[in-house]
């Protein structure tokens, strides 16, 4: 309403302290807080999701792109439940997503802005972005006689004076991606036992010819895991 800044306008304040942002957590209704980080990771966003996601009456927008591995990312992608603050929070919520909105240029803007250099990088890495969208832009570049890289989640790079670039995979750090992990396990075993649960009839011979095999495998596999952890348990009790 005020020329050109946005977040001017009767009835918008500033949470400037740690004090006055917890105290939005008192609000039960008829208020929107706006708060970052926007892929719901950092900052004061999760405080608010600790306190709001779980309640059917709220309404979360998580604006622009989600990154694969953040709490945003599992919620636009139907998380029952998320971890915040070392404990799970049911997502009751009902979630929206704006897409559209960006604060870095699309390919074309970079490839443009690329186009400026007067002689490439010795090195590129290219961190941001889908897997695909990520390895299509190093391919231009590439084409454009740049070199470039594209790591993984949990890839360390090692940045020496030279300007070589190397992937450290025994100093990976996985420990996003694998949050990520049992996020995604949780959730496949919460639905398939309220899908189990939903069943009225599941005696019938050909149900139980289907689902019998793939229950074995499925406890099979948690035996791996808790063996491995019932041996990590004993290692860390001996040292």
């Amino acid at each position: 309403r005020d020329g050109d800044n946005p977040l001017k306008f009767p009835g918008f304040k500033f949470s400037r302290t740690t004090e006055e942002s917890m105290r939005l957590n008192q609000i039960t209704k008829g208020a929107i807080i706006i708060a970052a980080s926007g892929m719901c990771n950092a900052g004061r966003i999760k405080h608010h999701l600790h306190y709001n996601l779980w309640r059917p009456e709220a309404h979360i927008a998580l604006v622009g792109y989600q990154a694969e591995g953040t709490t945003g990312r599992l919620i636009v992608d139907g998380a029952d439940r998320v971890k915040i603050f070392g404990e799970y929070v049911a997502v009751k919520a009902h979630c929206h997503t704006i897409s559209g909105f960006s604060a870095h240029a699309d390919q074309k803007g970079l490839l443009n802005w690329t186009g400026h250099f007067n002689r490439p990088p010795a090195n590129t890495v290219v961190v941001h972005g889908e897997p695909e969208a990520a390895e299509t832009f190093s391919r231009k570049l590439i084409q454009r006689g740049w070199h470039t890289s594209v790591p993984k989640i949990g890839d360390v790079i090692d940045v020496t004076p030279e300007l070589d670039i190397a992937f450290s995979t025994e100093k990976a750090v996985e420990k996003l991606e694998f949050e990520t992990e049992i996020q995604h396990s949780w959730n496949d075993l919460d639905e398939i036992v309220d899908r189990l649960d939903a069943m009225e009839d599941i005696m019938d011979l050909r149900t139980r010819e289907t689902l019998a095999p793939r229950l074995r495998e499925i406890n099979r596999r948690l035996d791996e895991v808790k063996s491995y952890l019932t041996g990590r348990e004993v290692q860390s009790q001996t040292k």
